[in-house]
């Protein structure tokens, strides 16, 4: 598995990948965590938590304006993306 891993996404270390298998973030489809030790093979379904190591904090102030069960409102910095993407996955 780790191996496999290593080649799809060269610019995560190995040892990032055995600390996410070891913590429980590498799972299959059904949400059960992969060991490192485990095979890797064609057609199977990989999930695994994206980490940041050394994430940027927000230079700005986001405001929550409203939230309920289903929604959440917020006044953020025009800058920051409303998905985990690049330098922002928390």
């Amino acid at each position: 598995m780790i191996e496999a891993l290593g080649a799809l996404f060269p610019h995560v270390s190995e040892e990032a990948w055995q600390s996410r298998c070891e913590r429980g973030l590498i799972t299959d489809g059904d949400g059960i965590p992969f060991d490192a030790a485990s095979i890797y093979r064609a057609g199977l379904l990989v999930r695994y938590q994206r980490e940041v190591a050394d994430e940027i904090s927000i230079p700005g102030i986001e405001h929550i304006l409203f939230r309920n069960d289903r929604f959440v409102i917020v006044d953020k910095p025009h800058f920051l993306p409303v998905s985990p993407t690049g330098g922002w996955v928390r």
